[in-house]
């Protein structure tokens, strides 16, 4: 289904890397003390992980070298063979259904990040590995379980060095340089009412001067991690909001970063000494930035829940519109395919690629 776009105006620290968590010997080990957790649970966390785990959310785009889109899924893998939609098999040897991140190595490798940790891919075979062992036989997780997952990546980097970078939701944060695991931040943000912090990594940029980024939603704000020192930035060094869920580093070299709307938070952009937030006192968003994305043309794209999905230039917002004028809700993920064409999809299964005039539908059932 096609839809002709109404474009409308609108008014306008310091610490070191901790050792990581106990990791299992192997994959079927892994998983199989996982599931043994899970089936340990009450059954409130039972019904959410059923829920959870068999929606319809498109979670994350990815374009990888052979100029192939990548899409991750409450359903596991898709990709985009030009026509269609094709599903990765699960015979290929992912097990996880839940899939929040994707990226492609240096090597040509693709890398999944999922509800029960992380999986390798040469395009024919998958493979799981293992992360550090999160518990979740913990009271205050099962409340939340599984949002609230310390087995679960939410977001992957691959650095300059070649090393692997995990975010979760939960656990804090790992760098992986293929042999072993690193953690870093797992006792930072809020204190919660069990006595631990479960820091929820919600993405990761690097800068060019190889300074990795890493924004919290359990209240951690943003933290940089220059070699192996950290510094950790707060509403008191200027940020909007201490609970941040998306970031970005554009092609000019400035950081940005979307916070989850628990304060009066919004767009805050970091030129390298100080914050500034972008929206001011726009009713245009209204603080909840679930991703940020730059195009070829250096445009902005926000997924702003409710708000819709926002084009952002020069201070100005613009809204993306259908033929109806309605704004396109609850987007996860913003991406870019090798014609110049914007994927955008979401919490609701929806689906689309624009390019330019037109939005074609590719959501799924």
């Amino acid at each position: 289904m096609f839809f002709r776009l109404l474009l409308l105006p609108l008014i306008l620290s310091t610490s070191c890397g901790s050792p990581a968590r106990q990791q299992e010997p192997g994959s079927e080990s892994h998983r199989a003390r996982l599931k043994a957790a899970e089936q340990s649970l009450g059954p409130e966390a039972q019904a959410r992980m059923v829920a959870v785990r068999s929606d319809r959310s498109i979670r994350c785009g990815f374009l990888d070298s052979h100029g192939v889109m990548w899409f991750g899924t409450g359903r596991g893998v898709l990709w985009f063979d030009g026509e269609s939609l094709v599903p990765l098999s699960t015979a290929s040897g992912l097990q996880s259904e839940s899939v929040y991140a994707i990226v492609e190595s240096h090597e040509g490798e693709l890398w999944f990040g999922t509800s029960d940790g992380l999986y390798r891919s040469n395009r024919e075979t998958v493979t799981h590995v293992p992360i550090p062992w999160g518990d979740i036989a913990n009271p205050w997780v099962e409340n939340f379980y599984p949002i609230m997952n310390p087995n679960q990546v939410t977001d992957l980097l691959q650095d300059k060095t070649g090393d692997l970078w995990l975010g979760t939701a939960g656990g804090g944060a790992f760098r992986y340089d293929g042999e072993s695991f690193t953690g870093f931040l797992a006792d930072a943000g809020t204190l919660y009412e069990d006595g631990l912090h479960h820091n929820w990594i919600s993405s990761l940029v690097e800068e060019d001067t190889g300074n990795i980024w890493m924004t919290s939603m359990s209240g951690g704000g943003v933290t940089r991690i220059d070699g192996e020192e950290l510094t950790q930035y707060m509403p008191e060094q200027g940020l909007s909001d201490h609970f941040v869920r998306s970031s970005l580093v554009d092609s000019e070299g400035k950081l940005w970063f979307g916070s989850n709307g628990n304060r009066n938070g919004g767009l805050d952009r970091f030129d390298g000494q100080a914050f500034t937030k972008m929206n001011g006192a726009s009713d245009a968003l209204r603080g909840h930035i679930s991703c940020i994305f730059e195009d070829q043309s250096g445009l902005l794209w926000l997924g702003c829940g409710d708000d819709g999905l926002m084009m952002y230039r020069n201070g100005d917002f613009l809204p993306l519109r259908d033929e109806h004028g309605q704004v396109f809700q609850d987007i996860l993920f913003v991406s870019e395919d090798a014609a110049g064409h914007i994927w955008f999809g979401g919490v609701k299964g929806q689906l689309y690629r624009f390019d330019g005039e037109s939005v074609l539908d590719y959501s799924t059932d």
